[in-house]
């Protein structure tokens, strides 16, 4: 409302990391229900329809919160299993809307969900469906990955970076030397390995090399034909120098 208590819009109102809340309509008459995301999210299906009909990828974003029109709120198909984000107490209030218009629009073997914003609780977990055992394998650009949607915050590979590992892969990588930083299950490391000279995988955690190998594994790679190192290492040797590409998210 303006001062003069005139209606300019409909928000939530809810800190996040991109802000304290998001607009989610201008339309006075609009109620904020199960059919208004059901509405957003045929919308955002009916755009990724192309993703649904190729071959070597089954793992892909439904839902790009601000790009579909909720800032806060991502959905991810898992080859079925769908991952449901939740980065602002505000877009959570609508939980129980957004999760009836999601059985409404979506197919799915078994939704989850990852609450994201500070304050809360409650991290995610399960919420219906026939729940795999994990990790389960998903495809990407012909690729295979492990992912666990039990596994903290943390999946094992961030979905919206599909397109810039594609293109790592087909215009970028051959025949180079590729420093794969914060490489945490490696998928730029892995996706790269088949044209690139040679991959370096680096991260702090002290896992990451395992489930980087897990996933050369399932690509039929060696892993001791790419090298792994700490950060301290790097840093010592000075290698940044002698690389190609750098990339800084995996």
């Amino acid at each position: 409302m303006t001062d003069k208590s005139q209606y300019v819009a409909t928000a939530y109102v809810g800190r996040q990391h991109k802000g304290l809340g998001w607009v989610l309509t201008y339309d006075k008459a609009q109620e904020i229900n199960t059919a208004f995301f059901v509405k957003l999210f045929k919308t955002a299906l009916a755009e990724r329809d192309y993703y649904f009909n190729i071959d070597g990828t089954n793992a892909f974003r439904l839902f790009n919160a601000e790009g579909d029109g909720v800032g806060g709120l991502t959905i991810d198909n898992y080859d079925g299993h769908l991952l449901i984000q939740w980065y602002s107490k505000g877009i959570y209030k609508f939980k129980y809307a957004i999760l009836e218009a999601v059985r409404k629009v979506f197919d799915y073997k078994s939704i989850y969900e990852k609450v994201r914003f500070k304050d809360s609780e409650y991290s995610g977990g399960f919420v219906e469906g026939d729940a795999p055992e994990f990790p389960i394998v998903i495809e990407e650009n012909f690729t295979f990955y492990n992912v666990d949607l039990e596994d903290g915050l943390m999946t094992g590979i961030f979905l919206d970076q599909k397109e810039v590992r594609k293109k790592l892969r087909d215009q970028y990588a051959k025949e180079r030397h590729v420093l794969n930083l914060f490489s945490y299950t490696g998928a730029f490391s892995v996706i790269a390995a088949s044209e690139a000279s040679s991959t370096t995988s680096v991260d702090l955690a002290n896992r990451s090399r395992s489930l980087t190998e897990e996933n050369f594994g399932l690509n039929a790679i060696d892993p001791k034909s790419h090298i792994f190192m700490s950060w301290t290492l790097l840093i010592s040797i000075n290698m940044l120098h002698v690389m190609d590409i750098v990339m800084t998210r995996s």
